[in-house]
């Protein structure tokens, strides 16, 4: 619900703005926000509450308490200013509004806070989850996997981080496409901060910056774990490109299998540290993805993928053709390239370089080749 900022505020938009400002304070809780909303407490002046009718909520007595004394600390006319200033619509767990997708997750937040289009939120979505220190074929091969995906329409779903994050975020900007951000701090701040402008690009282009945290929070350590269930809760899968042993982009993924996405990964080179993860997942049964088909498949939308988008260029000769074809299906290793043509592999490697000095396929490292975009 966006909070419209007169004086003529209905006890909805109040109630919203009331819970917004209570979110601010250190022992208004998740749980206390669940119990706030189905009470009458919150259409009575908040210096009228008493420590009983905080116990009534079912509060145990030290809660309640520490709610009371921090009551003086929340400022209503500061989080309305805050909310007007950065454009913040506030959606309850009860709003239509609110994801739908989002509500089926074991723990979903009692307050969402976006910046920008509400229905995009809505939207079939695909989360696009990786490391924020990519190789040369982690970003390569989201051009090739995602441009279909995007031009299909459907939402991707990511957290605004360096690396795999924003690059997946900046080609749904580039393509003029909604694409939504989950951010680990509250929405009066973009965190990382490198971001700024794809944030606002982000909102410009019919997409949402969205958190759980209340106006204020910092970027915290703890934060990012606990958004990646919301990356995971708006979409219904999550593709995995290159991911360390302990990357987060790993906890996304278990998010996903509690809340019964399907967890789609990008194999990587073996000899990747930046393999690790998706190949891990590889052996507990994951879905492979080697082009845009296999993410479509997911929702049946592979027959629409456009032939022109990825029809190869111009080949001047047959060898060269072969070539084309052959990487134009994503990232290809040399002696794959060499099996599947036919040829031999002076040939393929001759042919490769001349290639790539025109232009129409790029090395991403590791004897791995793709069809340049």
């Amino acid at each position: 619900m966006y909070i419209p900022y007169d004086h003529h505020m209905n006890s909805s938009s109040i109630n919203h703005l009331t819970l917004a400002a209570l979110h601010r304070v250190a022992p208004v809780t998740e749980r206390v926000l669940h119990l706030l909303m189905d009470s009458a407490l919150l259409s009575q002046p908040l210096a009228t509450w008493t420590l009983s009718d905080l116990e009534h909520l079912g509060l145990p007595a030290d809660r309640a308490l520490a709610i009371l004394q921090a009551l003086p600390e929340v400022s209503i006319d500061d989080t309305a200013d805050q909310l007007h200033r950065y454009s913040i619509q506030v959606i309850l767990h009860a709003d239509p509004d609110y994801p739908d997708q989002l509500r089926e997750i074991a723990s979903p937040p009692p307050l969402l806070y976006v910046r920008g289009r509400l229905d995009s939120i809505q939207r079939s979505g695909l989360a696009v989850v990786g490391t924020r220190r990519p190789s040369p074929y982690g970003l390569g091969v989201l051009r090739p996997l995602l441009q279909p995906v995007i031009q299909q329409g459907l939402t991707i779903v990511s957290g605004l981080a360096l690396g795999i994050d924003g690059s997946a975020h900046q080609l749904a900007v580039d393509a003029q496409r909604p694409t939504i951000a989950v951010l680990g701090c509250g929405l009066n701040q973009v965190y990382p901060w490198e971001h700024r402008q794809l944030a606002s690009d982000i909102v410009r282009h019919g997409g949402a910056i969205m958190s759980e945290f209340p106006l204020g929070a910092r970027p915290e350590r703890h934060h990012f774990p606990q958004r990646n269930r919301i990356i995971s809760g708006l979409a219904q899968a999550v593709l995995l490109v290159e991911a360390g042993e302990r990357s987060g982009a790993l906890v996304t993924a278990k998010f996903a299998v509690d809340q019964n996405r399907e967890v789609l990964v990008v194999p990587g080179p073996i000899t990747s540290p930046q393999s690790v993860g998706p190949l891990n997942w590889l052996k507990l049964g994951a879905t492979p993805v080697t082009s845009a088909n296999d993410i479509l498949a997911v929702f049946n939308r592979s027959a629409a993928v456009s032939t022109a988008a990825t029809a190869p260029p111009l080949a001047r000769n047959d060898t060269e053709a072969r070539i084309l074809a052959i990487t134009g299906a994503g990232p290809t290793h040399v002696d794959e390239i060499i099996e599947k043509s036919r040829l031999d592999s002076s040939v393929v490697a001759a042919a490769l370089s001349l290639l790539e000095v025109d232009g129409l396929v790029r090395h991403l490292g590791g004897s791995i080749y793709i069809l340049s975009a």
